[in-house]
């Protein structure tokens, strides 16, 4: 399958796994961390930006359907 004139090559991300034995460092936020909502004890990864979990931050549902 060929590309359309002027359009570059997709970009494929490299795998965590690809990343590590490449030897690029993985960022991370730091090591037991916990949810900063009052009450909620899940700890957090320490690859996860976010600093509540995912039962806090709220569901974003970005999918496209293709009906109705």
């Amino acid at each position: 399958m060929s590309m359309a004139a002027g359009k570059s090559q997709p970009h494929l991300r490299q795998s965590r796994h690809q990343r590590v034995l490449a030897g690029d460092r993985l960022e991370h936020y730091g090591a037991a961390r916990r949810c900063h909502v009052e009450g909620c004890a899940t700890v957090l990864s320490r690859y996860n930006p976010s600093s509540t979990c995912a039962v806090h931050a709220g569901w974003k549902d970005t999918r496209q359907r293709s009906h109705a």
